[in-house]
């Protein structure tokens, strides 16, 4: 279980130190929404879970943290269509307003009715001006592609796994 709040700082080998007091949080939307046929879409996601530093906006679904250092980022993506003929899906995290790193399925028999992907990946954020984006972008034959609602099939979250230039390095390295 993702812890929801701890603080308080850690000694480090040669005097370093570390905060507990890390960003984390989680967002889904809270219901199910059309796509048009073979676009990419940002997700609309309106409903967190927790967010322990204020750092996810449920009115632009982006993330921007406060804290520079590396972010663990999970990204479940939920899609179905309503004649069973997906050919492709991709989801995607863009960071910056621009694809950081994606996730692509083809299905050569265009015979798919619904199908989940997940990238989990960690990315380097400044503190200041870099945001996270999820987008999802499905093709079908006929009919009309979604993206799934609810938390159990679409979801992100994430949390500072470390920061940047925080910890002094003392000493030699053989």
């Amino acid at each position: 279980m993702l812890f929801r709040s701890i603080s308080g700082t850690l000694p480090l080998a040669n005097g370093g130190t570390a905060t507990t007091g890390a960003p984390a949080f989680a967002a889904y939307p809270s219901v199910a929404a059309n796509l048009s046929n073979s676009t990419w879409t940002k997700i609309a996601l309106n409903t967190k879970l927790f967010d322990t530093n204020n750092n996810f906006n449920t009115s632009t679904y982006r993330f921007t943290p406060t804290v520079a250092g590396y972010y663990q980022i999970n990204f479940l993506c939920g899609t179905s269509t309503t004649n069973n003929n997906a050919y492709w899906n991709f989801s995607a995290i863009y960071k910056n307003g621009s694809a950081f790193i994606g996730q692509y399925s083809v299905f050569p028999a265009g015979n798919v009715q619904s199908y989940t992907s997940q990238i989990s990946q960690l990315i380097s954020m400044n503190g200041s001006t870099d945001y996270l984006e999820f987008y999802v972008n499905v093709y079908v034959a006929s009919g009309t592609p979604s993206y799934t609602g609810g938390a159990d099939s679409m979801q992100v979250n994430g949390f500072l796994a470390f920061i940047i230039n925080k910890i002094p390095l003392k000493g030699t390295i053989s």
